[in-house]
């Protein structure tokens, strides 16, 4: 397939419908599926730019089904998508940007963190931060950074176990997805299966988005097979390969019921110094807000045990790469396997190889002059045979060494980037620990919370109920014969607080005991969007549990 010749986002946004039509036609692959082989500088635009352009595509596209849409908005995320193998059966943006062209980047981010926000509570999640704050956070979320810390990640594209497109920015979206899998979590560690997996719903909001770009073809086409949104590459197929991977991976190994599941998430807790008491029941549902919270920092342990396991089975790999550089003399002494991941590592590199560059393009001007001044000026003959090769000499030593420097610092450049890539895999693994350290620090101060909120409410019920008692044993000691003729004697009925104290003293212990203390044992050494409903439970999973270790590598695809 012939390549294109617009190189920039700017070459694309300036064609007109008519010449972009043409252009996207012009780079159908023979599965159907239109590849845009640009420059990877999708992120000068901005997010509104970006959508306005997947917005007009998509419209320029209602007469071809064909165009891979999903695969066109990972791109103007930021993807390259350049190796058609892999290209080919990569996880996709599930939600189809259908915002209005009138809307800011501001008030998208706005409008769907929300979005996310109001679905996450409604579900029983507790947000990270007050929706209150919503309109000084979406000017500005990097300000905000250590507050969003807990969901603040870069997304991953390429794994099953994962299916998260989102922003790193987008903090209550990335929660409610995470929420979301729990849920998923809490069903297939008690093998209840889903009684709704989504799809018609799928189908319903596919249309919507077809009809909210004027996709009325599309419609057409959804409405005569559904089935179409199974195919591969679009993204149910993407959904359900998550799905699956979350029934066979995402879950404690080895358990077959509620006990065996309770114990294991015990005992994974135990391993982090969490101790703290609690009893699992078999519907989910009707679990106390504690033991729910205390259920999903397993979960969150599951992951981060996970990515440590990963980030520990490559680290080999990354230090012999590491020492292989250090071996060939390709790292100064200042850099470390950190800083050759960054921009600065980067620029340094391309203004070694703009100075070598520079000194040899110097160096062959001046042999050429001394080749000239010594071999052909008619005047070389005043110059000393003897000097004419020693200046030849050194002419030709500094070329060479200025050839060998540049050879060398190009030599460098490539190493250092083969690392980088080499190593991306134990790279993200240690991202993901250091972000998954901080989700679930913040998800153990939410079970402290929890714990005192319920301690709170138990002592506010006791009060209540002493008061209630002392209250009921006054209005019992007026209707006893007894109290009415000790009381006749005095001008008027009014025993005395002593007289309360010592008649109602049984009543009184008997609802004064203290409430249960739980004994918390928190870990002080610890570091710190698929839109669904909580499934129903209502059948047992049949089949049986792939159990595969920590320490393999995460399966492709399923």
């Amino acid at each position: 397939m012939s390549r294109s010749r617009f190189t920039t986002t700017d070459d694309i946004s300036s064609l007109s419908d008519a010449q972009l039509r043409e252009f996207m036609e012009k780079h159908r692959r023979s599965d159907g599926v239109f590849e845009l082989d640009v420059a990877n500088d999708w992120n000068k635009l901005s997010e509104g730019d970006r959508n306005r352009l997947a917005e007009r595509l998509q419209c320029i596209s209602a007469a071809s089904r064909s165009l891979d849409l999903d695969n066109l908005d990972a791109l103007l995320r930021g993807v390259c998508i350049k190796d058609n193998s892999v290209s080919g059966d990569r996880p996709q943006e599930s939600k189809r940007r259908t915002e209005s062209p009138d809307e800011t980047d501001q008030e998208i981010y706005q409008r769907e963190e929300i979005e996310a926000y109001n679905n996450l509570v409604h579900d029983g999640g507790r947000a990270l931060y007050r929706i209150d704050l919503i309109d000084s956070v979406s000017k500005d979320p990097d300000v905000y950074r250590d507050m969003l810390a807990p969901f603040w990640r870069q997304p991953r594209y390429d794994k099953p176990s994962e299916l998260d497109h989102s922003d790193a920015r987008a903090v209550f979206r990335r929660q409610w997805h995470r929420w979301q899998n729990f849920r998923k979590w809490q069903l297939d560690n008690r093998k209840i299966e889903d009684d709704d997996d989504g799809f018609l719903a799928f189908v319903e909001k596919a249309k919507r988005d077809c009809q909210e770009v004027g996709d009325l073809k599309g419609v057409a086409e959804i409405e005569a097979d559904p089935t179409i949104l199974k195919q591969r590459g679009e993204p149910w197929y993407y959904i359900q390969r998550h799905r699956n991977w979350q029934r066979r991976y995402q879950r404690e190994l080895g358990c077959e019921t509620i006990s065996d599941y309770e114990k294991a998430v015990k005992a994974r807790l135990a391993r982090h110094g969490f101790n703290l008491p609690f009893h699992l029941i078999e519907d989910p549902k009707q679990q106390d807000k504690l033991t729910e919270w205390i259920e999903y920092l397993g979960f969150e342990y599951w992951w981060l045990d996970r990515y440590t396991v990963s980030m520990e089975r490559l680290k080999p790999k990354h230090d012999e790469a590491w020492d292989e550089l250090k071996k060939l003399r390709m790292v100064r002494d200042d850099e470390t396997p950190e800083f050759i991941r960054t921009d600065a590592s980067g620029t340094r590199c391309q203004r070694e190889e703009d100075h070598a560059q520079k000194t040899l393009q110097d160096a062959e001007s001046e042999a050429k002059m001394v080749y000239q001044k010594t071999q052909k000026d008619p005047n070389r003959l005043n110059i000393s045979e003897q000097l004419r090769v020693e200046m030849l000499r050194k002419a030709r030593k500094r070329l060479l060494a200025a050839r060998e420097s540049l050879e060398f610092t190009e030599r460098r450049s490539d190493s250092l980037i083969d690392f980088v890539r080499s190593t991306f895999g134990y790279a993200n693994a240690k991202e993901d620990v250091a972000n998954q350290a901080n989700l679930v620090n913040w998800v153990m101060e939410e079970v402290h919370a929890i714990e005192a909120e319920q301690k709170s409410l138990t002592l506010q019920s006791s009060s209540q109920k002493k008061r209630k008692a002392s209250v009921e044993d006054v209005c019992s000691g007026q209707l006893d014969p007894k109290r009415q003729k000790c009381s006749s004697r005095k001008h008027s009925w009014q025993p005395s607080k002593d007289k309360i104290g010592t008649g109602d003293g049984r009543v009184l212990r008997r609802r004064n005991r203290p409430s249960t203390d739980i004994n918390r044992q928190f870990n002080q050494h610890q570091s710190r969007n698929i839109h669904d409903t909580y499934p129903s439970q209502t059948k047992l999973v049949r089949p049986a549990v792939e159990q595969v270790p920590f320490d393999k590598a995460e399966p492709e695809s399923l």
